[in-house]
């Protein structure tokens, strides 16, 4: 019985903290902000045209990017994207996902492959590894903090 009082007690300090799961909090999962992700990536493909993408991220967000260096910042971000999203038939499938989040943020790591379609008509497919971490801003939006992206290792 002493136990069962100290899990309550407990479980009733931590959602005063704000850990616990409110309404709020549990509408928005980190599975349906990556989905966003991917699938904004998907429906840019071709464009060459990076700012649907930007958006999505913070205005100092962070890319570890697949094909290039760290880019910060939104601006930076969107140049990158101008750039792959110049590629035809651009998207991502999905291996692996885990995912998690505390109050005001969500973190989602996994295993995708990008494909797309090279200058020269090739199919190409890029293996890589991904973290996500998004915060909730001061307006109710959810915004790419940082993200990791890096190609797979051979072998």
């Amino acid at each position: 019985m002493r136990t069962l009082r100290l899990l309550t007690a407990s479980l009733i300090a931590l959602a005063g903290l704000g850990f616990a799961t409110s309404p709020a909090n549990a509408a928005i999962s980190s599975r349906s902000l990556y989905n966003t992700w991917t699938s904004t990536l998907a429906a840019s493909a071709g464009t060459c045209d990076g700012a649907n993408q930007a958006a999505l991220y913070r205005g100092r967000g962070v890319l570890l990017a697949t094909f290039t260096d760290e880019v910060v910042g939104r601006d930076n971000i969107e140049g990158y994207f101008d750039s792959l999203n110049c590629y035809e038939n651009l998207r991502v499938t999905t291996q692996s996902f885990a995912s998690g989040g505390v109050h005001g943020t969500r973190w989602a790591s996994g295993l995708y492959t990008f494909h797309y379609t090279d200058a020269n008509g090739k199919a190409v497919k890029a293996p890589a590894r991904f973290t996500f971490v998004w915060e909730k801003n001061n307006r109710g939006r959810w915004l790419i903090a940082t993200h990791h992206s890096s190609l797979r290792p051979q072998g």
